[in-house]
């Protein structure tokens, strides 16, 4: 028999094979875990080849483990044996006394037996995957943990950058100098090894008389960053210092008296946010040093009418802020083809008219699409395009895989900035997986504290996951940080509802209202009087309500939000209905249908209007109608694609069935809403007057003992 057959055949009866099988599927898996946690722990991109470098070098190992236990006692060191063995004849065994001397002489096993057994192989390994924890969690320590993840994380240096003083003499230059310091906020929220707090958090501390120190406790920064902005003509003078706040000492401090041009505007904002990083130790990678130098623009006028554009986005959404806003990015882009930020920025201000219901036209749409593509042609991977990109396939197109991948490479390329974050707690939470969107909410407040936008979004999630205790702190933080803003009031209102407790839902709104934050006419306070049974209340409430109702106008008089379109002739019918005017609840009902029919023929693809005519329908007995507008509303947003305004859809189909007298098929509704995160509960059930038919069903009834919350 030739040497080649022997050695198979030596192979094949040692379980060779198996053993590398073995080895290589275990490695893969070992990997796999390693990738999960490089990735997780934002670990260097030498991790993961450290790993395979460690079991490449066990591999010999383990094959030097397998033959040497494949050779038994009586024929180690015997080539004699090993031949006989192999050509097919059975070798001696050992038996009787020579047994016994065989195993109780442990004088006689080679050091190779004692060296590789498969204890010491699987130890070795064991040791092997230890050894790349401990190197991991070394360069966790010096580096420390990703923001989001706490503890570690908080030795990253932080600083907050205050709003730069215009010193220009000239209130319509506020614009360039709200531009110019956050387009230096931006390119610091490019530093991975800095955590920057984020322009909506500073700007309460303008013309703040706190001392530093205080400022930088409440904002959570170790250093702040002063500045102001002088332009007079064709010159502009910057100046800038870094303070360490617990010391009260300048680390660095610097004034650029230049000529005004794009170069040296771009110039000033990159060596600020460099002097910065370096000041407070912090080694930039190539591609940061990189996106510091970058000059957006080569035209001046072109970056102005940009800079106007940020300063009217940072004031809110509004239907008067965006004819403004669009106008002067679109001036942008027309001084400069070639300047990708402004496209993109116009990109977002198109998908955002589309969301907010301001323009639902295919048109504004198509706007939106072109605009980003001309941003790609120009700079596929600026992190500003990676941001509009993941606006537009969320807000335009409801394509959450590819809103995810986007935000997600935003937020590698901007670490430091709160909206990608943002973004992919948003996706998350459409998703229906409202954990992890707590998680990125969180992360995106760590860069925003103050913002109280943030901070509602965390509450109403936890809400979302009936977890209210612990969301009602986030809607009391919100109301000190911004005391006129509407919506902690009305979801903490909510919240006390949901808890069957309307007094403390009144007192809430009622604090909303001393505010100003709360209308008199406030569709909440129309729904608390009526869970109330003080019709005539909401009634008086509702005719206080003027023609200009929340929403969009061109629908009518209505409440409306991207959830929910609530014509004011239905509350009517629903009031009149309960205080027993059969007949005027008749004449709102046609009046609610009358409204809705022509909108409905505009706006085919709106869910919200088919769910509200069914209802309408449902109101004047149209059963069959009403069902199918119902269903269309849930075909249209279905909560298997948008667990968040799919969850409205539901509930509506769920009341529509409630009361052309479909029990069963309205339990099965609700049954699906209590089975998934949505603000339905059983205090909201036995409160609100539609649902009312269903008292005393059985499968109803149940329903609500099965889920009533435990009191202790």
């Amino acid at each position: 028999m030739n040497r080649f057959t022997k050695l198979i055949r030596e192979i094949h009866r040692r379980s060779i094979w198996q053993v590398l099988g073995i080895y290589v599927v275990g490695s893969w898996l070992v990997l796999q875990v390693v990738d999960t946690l490089a990735g997780a722990l934002n670990l260097p991109d030498w991790a993961p080849p450290l790993a395979l470098f460690l079991l490449i070098i066990g591999l010999p190992i383990v094959l030097a483990t397998a033959v040497i236990q494949g050779v038994s006692p009586a024929t180690s060191g015997t080539d004699a044996g090993t031949d006989r063995e192999a050509d097919g004849v059975a070798a001696p065994k050992i038996g009787g006394e020579r047994a016994s001397e065989a195993q109780g002489s442990e004088a006689e096993v080679d050091p190779e037996r004692q060296l590789f057994t498969w204890r010491n192989a699987i130890l070795g390994g064991v040791v092997a995957f230890a050894l790349w924890g401990i190197v991991a969690a070394g360069w966790l320590a010096l580096k420390g943990a990703p923001a989001g993840l706490g503890g570690a994380g908080e030795a990253i240096p932080s600083v907050a950058a205050l709003p730069f003083d215009n010193m220009s003499g000239d209130p319509e230059d506020a614009y360039f100098t709200d531009g110019i310091h956050e387009e230096i906020l931006a390119r610091l929220a490019q530093i991975g090894g800095l955590r920057v707090i984020s322009r909506t958090s500073v700007l309460g501390y303008r013309d703040s008389p706190k001392n530093l120190q205080d400022v930088a406790s409440e904002l959570g920064v170790d250093h702040v960053l002063e500045g102001s902005v002088r332009r007079s003509g064709n010159r502009i003078r910057v100046t800038a210092q870094l303070i360490d706040a617990e010391g009260d000492h300048h680390l660095w401090a610097e004034q650029y008296d230049r000529e005004l041009t794009t170069e040296n505007l771009f110039d000033i904002q990159g060596d600020v946010a460099g002097k910065i990083a370096a000041a407070l130790r912090t080694e930039l990678s190539p591609e940061e040093a990189e996106q510091l130098e970058a000059r957006p623009t080569d035209n001046l006028e072109a970056y102005e009418y940009y800079l106007r554009g940020i300063q009217l986005r940072n004031r809110g959404f509004s239907p008067e802020i965006f004819e403004e806003l669009i106008p002067a990015w679109e001036r942008a882009v027309t001084l400069d083809p070639e300047f990708a930020a402004a496209h993109a920025a116009l990109s977002i201000a198109h998908s955002d008219m589309w969301w907010f219901y301001h323009d639902r036209t295919r048109e504004r749409l198509e706007r939106s699409a072109a605009s980003l593509a001309r941003a790609r042609e120009i700079a596929p991977d600026l992190p500003q395009v990676l941001v509009a990109e993941g606006w537009y396939y969320y807000h335009g197109l409801l394509d959450y895989t590819r809103a995810l991948k986007a935000f997600e490479a935003a937020l590698e390329a901007l670490p430091g900035d709160p909206e990608p974050a943002y973004g992919i707690a948003a996706v998350y939470r459409r998703l229906g997986d409202m954990e992890t969107s707590v998680g990125y909410f969180k992360r995106a407040q760590e860069l925003d504290p103050r913002s109280p936008i943030l901070t509602v979004q965390i509450g109403e999630t936890l809400a979302l996951l009936r977890r209210l205790d612990e969301a009602e702190p986030y809607w009391d933080q919100a109301m000190a940080l911004n005391p006129e803003f509407r919506d902690p009031y009305v979801e903490k209102a909510r919240l006390f509802v949901a808890n069957g407790d309307t007094r403390s839902a009144r007192e809430t709104l009622a604090a909303g209202a001393e505010t100003g934050a709360i209308k008199p006419y406030a569709q909440e306070w129309i729904w608390l009087e009526t869970l109330e049974d003080r019709y005539d209340d909401a009634l008086s409430r509702l005719d206080q309500a003027p023609a200009d109702l929340l929403g969009d106008p061109e629908l009518g008089e209505s409440w409306n939000t991207q959830s929910v379109y609530v014509p004011r002739e239905q509350w009517y019918a629903i009031l009149k209905g309960l205080l027993g005017d059969t007949e005027s609840e008749r004449s709102y009902w046609e009046a609610a249908a009358a409204h809705l029919e022509p909108l409905m023929l505009e706006r085919p693809e709106d869910p919200r209007l088919h769910s509200a005519l069914g209802i309408a329908y449902a109101g004047l007995g149209r059963k069959v109608d009403a069902i199918r507008e119902g269903k269309l509303g849930v075909a249209l947003m279905p909560i298997t694609r948008e667990a968040y305004r799919g969850a409205y859809r539901l509930e509506d189909l769920a009341q529509i069935y409630a009361n052309v007298g479909e029990p069963d098929a309205a339990v099965d509704e609700l049954e699906i809403l209590f089975d998934r995160p949505t603000l339905m509960t059983v205090g909201r059930l036995r409160l609100e007057p539609w649902w009312r038919p269903l008292d005393g069903y059985p499968r109803f009834e149940a329903l609500l003992l099965e889920h009533e919350p435990v009191t202790e």
